[in-house]
């Protein structure tokens, strides 16, 4: 399912040169591991990689490339809330503790947000994913985790402070690797 979608368009030297979605996903959760491991976080930093921009696998998204790509003015389509609420639901279904590692996902373009209204019970990733018009979306993704080679995330400290700081070296992980992965792919040569 993911090897026909794309994360982003192709560089302006080389027009035939589609980014693939799974080849992002998984360039990005290997570095985003990387950066992780050196404070203890490997599989975390993989996880928030791999899973970043699965929500890209929208077929409006998709649509949204092809109009940028032929130069037409295409209609914009979130892709991060997709992903961090596949992220907050998978933790739901192993303990529910650390749900604030979606916070990483769903503010990866554009900031960490405040956990309260994002992550919890009724709040923005909880009204997404129950969301009817969402349904095909979830199942899509759903069946892509075949592909990404999930594992479970290293607990979050239980300290207040050192969780803070380990979920803003997490999002500086993955923005760093999401960054470094999509300026490799525009910056190709033939």
């Amino acid at each position: 399912m993911l090897y026909n979608v794309f994360a982003h368009t192709p560089p302006k030297n080389n027009a035939s040169k589609w980014h693939s979605l799974i080849e992002h996903l998984l360039q990005t959760a290997r570095r985003a591991k990387v950066f992780a491991a050196a404070f203890g976080a490997r599989n975390t930093g993989f996880i928030l990689g791999a899973l970043h921009d699965l929500g890209k696998i929208n077929p409006k998204f998709q649509l949204y490339l092809r109009d940028c790509n032929e130069k037409r003015k295409g209609k914009s389509v979130p892709h991060s809330i997709c992903s961090a609420a596949l992220l907050r639901h998978l933790l739901m279904r192993i303990d529910g503790s650390d749900l604030e590692l979606a916070i990483c996902l769903n503010g990866h373009h554009g900031g960490l947000g405040e956990t309260g209204l994002i992550v919890t019970h009724g709040g923005i990733l909880d009204k997404w994913w129950y969301d009817p018009q969402n349904k095909n979306l979830k199942k899509m993704m759903y069946e892509s985790l075949s592909c990404l080679d999930i594992c479970t995330p290293e607990p979050l400290p239980k300290d207040v402070f050192r969780r803070e700081l380990r979920l803003r070296m997490l999002f500086s992980s993955i923005v760093d690797a999401d960054f470094l992965d999509t300026e490799k792919h525009l910056s190709a040569a033939t």
